[in-house]
């Protein structure tokens, strides 16, 4: 008996050890993009195939140590203390160190997951869930009554099964009321959904609960106007960040924020050094290029907030648009102009005023809000089904070609911009030489 508990699994069960090995082999090879899916490391699998495993503990930890510092959670001599002398609310004994690692877990995800405007004393997390499912189950119950009216989005348009599907027990519990996207912009009609939820207490089934959150839908929804729109039926508003949680967590949907301002620095930048004082004034004094860099930085940043202003999109969309027109006006050039010293100035110019011109028309003629703005009023087609956030697709292979043909049609650099080149690509090559 005592072998069966420290055999290793390869001899007690050589089909489950291969399936694990070949599953290892798959994971390896193939990488399928499922968002609720995440590749744990080592020390993870370590963790959830310890001895923590073989407890029952149904419950939680003591309320008392919600909130507290994990230094204060890891006092093992404060917290065996408190748990001898007022045992605990769990249902079986044996859990004294099971409390302090599910308070630990607890305490590190509302660290994850706090800003300066909710602290994570404030957060109160449930780490027991073993996926999103479970989790929406748990908030369906501390929330809303069985029965009650609950809005979620169509599976068919993008949403979950647990956001009220009939094959799932949140349509089978629940009056669901299912929202949808506009089948002519393929995007949340916010008016629309707002609409259908005081049509729903007007019908005398008052929404409880609306859901904001997908599964299949590729826009960041509007937190703030579901907000709205949840206080104006008196709902509750469950924001189902699952398959996002990570981005959230590590900042990336603030880092997407933040690049706006990083992106009006890039321009202006461009605008003034590049432009002005590489070809319209080379002499031009410091000064003087000082000034004419915070006047164009203030103009680009009228000019987006002027466009701010306009709500064209979600946050996501404007950033993802931005790097499409960065990417077809500046990487052209920035990749011929240092490895292929036959590139000039004209090849360059002529290559970003291509490719940036291109992804704007199409752009321009593909996006409702831009199409709006220039009077547009064509049928939108796509080319070959690429969406207006990716027009950089066709501005940057085509900023190539233009530099590449308007370079060899005209006279080459002198010898001096093919040293610099030379330089930039080897900056060690001239300390060498000498």
């Amino acid at each position: 008996m005592l072998d069966f508990f420290q055999s290793p699994l390869d001899s007690l069960d050589p089909a489950v050890s291969n399936l694990i090995e070949y599953e290892a082999e798959r994971q390896g090879r193939k990488l399928i993009l499922i968002p609720s899916e995440s590749q744990a490391p080592e020390a993870v699998r370590e963790a959830l195939g310890s001895v923590f495993q073989n407890i029952y503990a149904e419950g939680y930890p003591s309320p008392s140590i919600h909130g507290s510092p994990q230094g204060k959670i890891l006092d093992y001599e404060l917290q065996l203390a408190h748990y001898r002398r007022y045992s605990d609310l769990r249902y079986y004994k044996g859990v004294e160190y099971v409390n302090v690692l599910e308070a630990l877990a607890r305490r590190r995800a509302a660290e994850a997951f706090a800003t300066e405007a909710v602290p994570p004393e404030e957060i109160w997390a449930n780490v027991q869930p073993l996926s999103g499912s479970p989790a929406n189950s748990a908030i369906y119950a501390a929330l809303v009554p069985l029965g009650s009216t609950v809005m979620g989005m169509d599976l068919l348009h993008g949403g979950h099964l647990t956001h009220g599907s009939r094959a799932n027990r949140s349509g089978k519990l629940y009056n669901i009321v299912s929202y949808g996207i506009n089948l002519e912009t393929e995007r949340l009609d916010y008016e629309a959904i707002e609409a259908l939820a005081h049509q729903s207490k007007a019908d005398g089934n008052p929404v409880r609960m609306i859901i904001a959150g997908y599964t299949s839908y590729p826009w960041m929804p509007d937190w703030a106007r579901f907000r709205q729109i949840a206080d104006s039926v008196g709902a509750y508003l469950l924001a189902d960040i699952s398959h996002i949680a990570g981005m959230v967590a590590a900042g990336g949907l603030a880092a997407a924020l933040s690049t706006a301002d990083g992106l009006l620095l890039t321009i202006a930048n461009a605008l003034s050094h590049d432009l002005y004082y590489k070809m319209l004034d080379p002499n031009a004094t410091t000064a003087r290029r000082v000034t004419i860099s915070k006047v164009l930085l203030l103009v680009v940043a009228l000019a987006a907030a002027a466009v701010a202003s306009q709500k064209p999109a979600d946050i996501l969309f404007l950033v993802s648009a931005a790097f499409s027109f960065a990417a077809a006006a500046f990487f052209p050039a920035l990749v011929l102009g240092i490895f292929w010293k036959r590139a000039n100035k004209w090849g360059a110019t002529l290559g970003m005023i291509a490719g940036l011109g291109t992804t704007f028309y199409y752009m321009a003629t593909t996006q409702p809000w831009m199409r709006g703005i220039f009077g547009v009023t064509s049928p939108i087609e796509l080319w070959w089904g690429i969406s207006p956030i990716s027009a950089g697709l066709f501005g940057v292979p085509l900023g190539f070609a233009v530099i590449i043909i308007v370079s060899l049609l005209t006279p080459a650099p002198g010898r001096e911009v093919q040293e610099l080149v030379e330089h930039v690509r080897y900056p060690n090559l001239r300390l060498a030489k000498a």
